[in-house]
């Protein structure tokens, strides 16, 4: 309830007690609570009846006022219970001197599974502390006074330009942040985070998985180097490292991301035919090369053999289209990844042998694949009384994993991601392998400065994440 600035409390106060609905675990919410923790204001003797009548307890100190003796025993006041009062109270400090920022991305609602206890929570906004010189111009506005206009702060604005002889405009003071940021090499999602942003304007933060208090370090030297320009304290509280979430919940922990792949691999442990062992194989190094390069979840995936460079462990990826071409960037590949790719070709070298004869077309189909003319990955699917080779689609994969991945598909980009900004890898690295970079700044690109010897770097980074999770390339198909 929202009274105005100069009514009585205590006016208020029955009113809304009339209100309150205390839920439990079985029933009906209750309408009355035992007590009713108070200051001085609502010292009253009808507030103090009030309570009686609907058997509430009423916890309120009483004012240093003259009073008329009363028949009966004192009212008793119970200290140790007022004094949790001090919860609430410094909870609406602190709101006072924050600001909520909303942020929600898609994956942040998973389904409601057995398998959803797994993943992290996360929170659905989160908090910036006010400067001390804001907080104060901030609590003056109200419903009958509301935050200055943008015309009124351009006017305010000019006068500031004609006195110190500056170009200030509002894009310009509200871009400082993202620019300053940048050149300290803060993650362009961490800003577009601390800016309110929605993943609609920026798609990584759909993809991005951090702690709360890690923002919250950036945003604290931001504010502490502009003050310091000033010789001034913005006073903001204590930085509190607690384990609070934000954006993807796609984030496996060590043993679920390990364990997760051992359910991948487990029918390969069951040779019964080459043609049934392929689907099951293709949907291993599917899983393993998407995890390594950060796929995007398409039809045909990994493209083409020509695509790939062995000699140099490249590897040429298009899984998007831009409106000014296609999102395309070459990769290195760790070496976990190189041997997958070898271990498939020598699987689909044995499948060819096996049908050469019986299935003709599928044998074709493996030669097209080993020389770059057809799409790498591809299944066995029934048509009338045989095996036909069909390029792997997510429809496809949907129905061949079934219970085995629990999550959506494109998994291993939220993980990929958040993992390799956990271990402090260049933002501007990780943008460019995921293809998530700004137009105009792709990778190796014509005004990009990273180089390949980054990329080999963090194709090193990722071997380690995949030897920390215990994730092996599997051989396929084998006579012997």
């Amino acid at each position: 309830m929202l009274s105005p600035g100069q009514a009585s409390d205590i006016a208020h106060a029955q009113p809304l007690l009339d209100q309150v609905r205390i839920p439990g675990k079985s029933g009906r919410p209750r309408k009355r609570c035992r007590w009713l923790l108070a200051d001085k204001g609502y010292d009253a003797e009808h507030l103090r009846q009030y309570c009686d009548r609907y058997r509430m307890q009423p916890v309120i100190p009483q004012r240093t006022l003259k009073r008329k003796p009363k028949p009966g025993l004192p009212r008793l006041f119970d200290r140790p219970k007022y004094r949790q009062r001090n919860i609430i109270e410094r909870m609406f400090g602190w709101l006072k001197e924050n600001i909520r920022l909303p942020h929600t991305v898609p994956a942040a609602s998973q389904p409601d599974n057995a398998f959803s206890d797994m993943l992290p929570e996360v929170l659905d906004y989160l908090y910036r502390p006010l400067p001390i010189q804001l907080s104060d111009w901030v609590m003056e506005f109200s419903p009958t006074k509301p935050p200055p206009q943008p015309s009124e702060l351009r006017a305010w604005l000019t006068g500031v330009n004609k006195q110190h002889s500056t170009r200030l405009t509002l894009g310009r003071v509200s871009r400082y942040l993202e620019h300053w940021c940048l050149n300290h090499g803060v993650d362009r999602a961490i800003i577009a985070l601390t800016r309110g942003e929605s993943c609609r304007s920026r798609p990584a933060l759909s993809y991005f998985h951090l702690q709360q208090h890690t923002a919250a370090e950036h945003y604290y030297h931001f504010v502490h180097t502009i003050f310091s320009l000033a010789d001034q304290e913005p006073g903001l509280p204590g930085l509190a490292c607690k384990n609070k979430n934000l954006g993807s919940r796609l984030f496996l922990p060590t043993g679920t991301l390990h364990n997760l792949f051992q359910v991948l691999a487990s029918p390969l442990m069951q040779k019964t035919d080459i043609l049934s062992f392929h689907n099951h194989y293709v949907c291993y190094v599917w899983a393993l090369l998407t995890f390594s390069t950060g796929h995007r979840d398409v039809t045909a995936p990994m493209g083409r053999l020509s695509d790939y460079n062995p000699y140099q462990r490249t590897w040429w990826i298009s899984d998007k289209e831009r409106r000014h071409g296609l999102a395309a960037r070459t990769l290195v590949i760790p070496p976990t990844a190189a041997k997958q790719v070898d271990d498939y070709l020598q699987h689909l070298r044995q499948l060819q042998t096996h049908c050469r004869f019986l299935a003709p077309e599928l044998a074709e189909r493996c030669q097209q694949a080993l020389d770059g003319s057809s799409n790498l990955l591809f299944v066995l699917v029934d048509k009338q009384d045989h095996k036909v080779p069909v390029d792997l689609r997510p429809a496809l994969l949907a129905d061949l994993l079934q219970h085995r991945l629990p999550w959506a598909r494109n998994w291993a980009r939220h993980h990929l991601r958040s993992e390799l900004a956990k271990k402090g890898v260049n933002p501007e690295l990780i943008d460019g392998w995921m293809g998530q970079e700004e137009i105009g700044e792709e990778a190796l690109g014509r005004h990009s400065f990273l180089s390949m010897s980054e990329c080999r770097e963090l194709a090193d980074m990722i071997e380690s994440i995949l030897n920390e999770h215990q994730i092996e390339a599997l051989p396929g198909w084998s006579t012997h």
